[in-house]
């Protein structure tokens, strides 16, 4: 983990893109955690803290041009469950992961397989 290469700029102008589409989707500027493994782009998960936690909420206009600072709550909350979504277990190759070396977490990458539609 000590030499981590530089992105492909194709692969950089894509996740880009990416980034720009999903903060077009959602309405609102977000910040799009992504990384790349095997020249494929992963989104990790995107947040509207994309300051450093400067920014205390995210709003958009609603149909009546009028601040609506609850969008994203009830986007959450209509995806169900808590935290907008259903509650998975752990895979079992992450338990305990906060007690592994830096050697052992980077080694984990070696391991994750790839899985297309």
């Amino acid at each position: 983990c000590d030499d981590v290469p530089r992105v492909n700029n194709c692969l950089w102008k894509e996740m880009h893109r990416i980034a720009l589409q999903l903060g077009k989707s959602i309405g609102v500027s977000i910040r799009v955690d992504m990384f790349v493994a095997n020249d494929q782009i992963y989104v990790q998960e995107y947040a509207t803290n994309h300051m450093n936690g400067l920014r205390h909420c995210a709003a958009k206009k609603d149909e009546n041009n009028c601040i609506d600072s609850c969008f994203l709550g009830r986007a959450w909350n209509e995806a169900g469950g808590p935290y907008g979504g259903i509650s998975t277990s752990v895979p079992g190759y992450l338990k305990n992961y906060h007690l592994k070396s830096t050697s052992e977490m980077c080694s984990l990458i070696d391991d994750v397989v790839t899985v297309m539609p």
